[in-house]
């Protein structure tokens, strides 16, 4: 998990180069490397954190969480 400092850090940077610095400075591994499958900067620090390059845009950290999905029983299409 990231600090609000290390993503703010990362969410003012405009390239790769930068966003790699502040991990190596920070001790932070990057555990998945998408960046040639989406075509653009995309980078999975753990299981449910990304980090990734919008189009024309600043760095962007991005945090996931798990769910349970529960069926309520309630048809939501009818055809």
């Amino acid at each position: 998990m990231l600090s609000e400092e290390i993503k703010q850090q990362i969410e003012s940077c405009k390239t790769k180069k930068q966003v790699m610095e502040i991990l190596k400075r920070n001790n932070i591994k990057i555990i998945r490397d998408n960046s040639d499958e989406v075509g653009c900067f995309s980078v999975w620090i753990d299981e449910l954190t990304r980090i990734y390059k919008p189009m024309h845009r600043n760095m962007k950290v991005q945090t996931w969480r798990t769910i349970s999905m529960s069926y309520s029983g309630v048809p939501v299409f009818f055809g």
